[in-house]
């Protein structure tokens, strides 16, 4: 299952479902480059993953596809989600169901999340998001703080915990510009070692907006 934190930044946005979907309908594609090392900056890893999502009074439906790095049987993996979005005074919230696949492997798991954001000061964004496996009643949840430094430099922090570990990761993000961002990104967990992620990311509209 693919955990894809979502920090109200610009590379976040271009990688996950937006928290409260636009009322306008919207054709909205993306992707990414990712280079992970381990914790002595050795290289590990090297991914591409891309989205495209439709949305539309609220609603949202997405495809998102990433590559796995010498994996021995499955090339990639994906995820089909459809949910929806919106606003209740200053608080966001997002429902999704969003089904993860193997290119060889096939269906996985399907998840129901629920995700709730607010601004908690000027430049500063909190999010919470949890989520179930409808098949095995597995939960995870996470919890997210992102700041503006500047108009284009951004940090944020999270931690999160499952059934069957506890994980984190902060990170440092910087907007190239509109629709352009890369990160830095520290992560560790309870069952693994600490690892850096480098980033480059691109979000396009393709229709409305």
């Amino acid at each position: 299952m693919n955990k894809t934190f979502l920090p109200a930044a610009v590379l976040a946005a271009t990688l996950a479902m937006p928290m409260a979907a636009a009322a306008e309908s919207t054709v909205t594609a993306g992707g990414a480059v990712n280079f992970g090392f381990d914790d002595e900056l050795g290289h590990t890893s090297s991914t591409v993953e891309a989205f495209v999502e439709f949305a539309t009074q609220g609603f949202h439906a997405g495809l998102w596809v990433g590559t796995l790095y010498d994996d021995p049987t499955d090339d990639f993996e994906y995820e089909l989600s459809l949910g929806y979005g919106g606003e209740i005074g200053a608080v966001s919230y997002d429902v999704s169901a969003i089904g993860y696949f193997l290119s060889d492997g096939g269906y996985q798991s399907t998840g129901i999340g629920l995700e709730l954001g607010t601004e908690i000061a000027p430049g500063t964004d909190g999010t919470f998001y949890i989520e179930t496996d409808v098949d095995t009643g597995d939960t995870y949840a996470e919890a997210s703080l992102s700041t503006d430094i500047t108009d284009t430099l951004y940090v944020w922090g999270m931690v999160g915990t499952s059934d069957a570990n506890n994980y984190g990761e902060v990170g440092l993000g910087y907007t190239i510009t509109d629709g352009v961002g890369v990160e830095f990104v520290y992560e560790d967990a309870t069952d693994g070692d600490g690892a850096f992620t480098l980033s480059l990311a691109f979000e396009v509209g393709l229709f409305g907006g």
